[in-house]
């Protein structure tokens, strides 16, 4: 996602979609670009992607414009045929 989240009326419902959609291990990356006057602030897109159950992997850029790399957690009691 390049500047979208915070286009979305409901931001938290997207984090939530955008996780259950992902596989185990699955990647979501989000970029914030300076100048967007919808800009999602580094510590609320981190919130609301923990709070969907994405795990930080990795973050480029400083805060007032970033890339987030975000990792769906393997679930480790899953049994795999």
């Amino acid at each position: 996602m390049v500047a979208v989240l915070g286009e979305v009326t409901d931001r938290s419902a997207a984090m939530h979609e955008a996780a259950r959609v992902l596989r185990p291990g699955g990647r979501l990356s989000v970029t914030e670009l300076p100048g967007d006057p919808d800009f999602v602030r580094l510590k609320e897109l981190q919130q609301r992607a923990r709070e969907a159950g994405l795990d930080l992997d990795r973050r480029y850029g400083p805060r007032w414009y970033f890339t987030c790399n975000f990792v769906k957690p393997i679930d480790p009691h899953r049994v795999v045929e």
